[in-house]
């Protein structure tokens, strides 16, 4: 319940922040950045209707992948996004918030991580425990990609996400390119 609450506490204070020095009662214009996968797309609406519902004001959503959407945002053409993978964008985040170009007013949901992650039932019975056990080419057997042949298949994010390019340079370090392919799964849903 905490959570909701501090959830519709933070789109109400993105709605006054948007809102300036108009009045509730005056007509208002806001452009809401939303990205392409389906946490961020719930928040947006959310934001939508607060703002549309509760202050009157007409709100434009545009949708769009992380790039052009936060490049938007920092050259001030979007005035709200509701969700970001911060982690994937420090720098340019903190560059910008010392800019003077965004503010940020919390966080609207509990942090997420990203790693590589394999069921408990597998990790058990093969004694996964760490990256490096992921190397043993029995173990990558278990994994095979049917499309590239003495590989196993690591289901990586969408080709042109953050995070898509931060596995791949994971795979590089790691040493899990002679291993495993970075699987693109082709869409946020898969």
């Amino acid at each position: 319940m905490k959570f909701l609450k501090n959830l519709l506490l933070s789109f109400v204070f993105a709605g006054f922040m948007a809102l300036g020095t108009t009045s509730a009662n005056a007509a208002c214009k806001v452009h809401l950045g939303d990205f392409d996968w389906d946490s961020a797309n719930v928040h947006t609406a959310i934001a939508s209707y607060i703002l549309e519902k509760g202050y009157g004001c007409e709100v434009q959503a545009t949708k769009g992948s992380t790039t052009p959407i936060m490049a938007a945002l920092f050259d001030q053409q979007i005035d709200i996004i509701t969700e970001v993978w911060r982690d994937n964008l420090v720098q340019l985040i903190e560059d910008n918030l010392a800019k003077g170009n965004i503010i940020e007013l919390g966080v609207n949901t509990p942090s997420s991580t990203q790693g590589f992650y394999v069921d408990k039932p597998t990790a058990d019975k093969y004694n996964l425990k760490s990256v490096d056990d992921m190397k043993k080419p029995e173990i990558a057997k278990l994994f095979a990609d049917p499309e590239a042949p003495g590989k196993g298949r690591m289901t990586s994010c969408i080709s042109g996400w953050t995070c898509y390019t931060i596995n791949l340079v994971k795979h590089k370090v790691y040493g899990l390119d002679k291993y495993y392919t970075n699987f693109d799964p082709g869409s946020g849903g898969a």
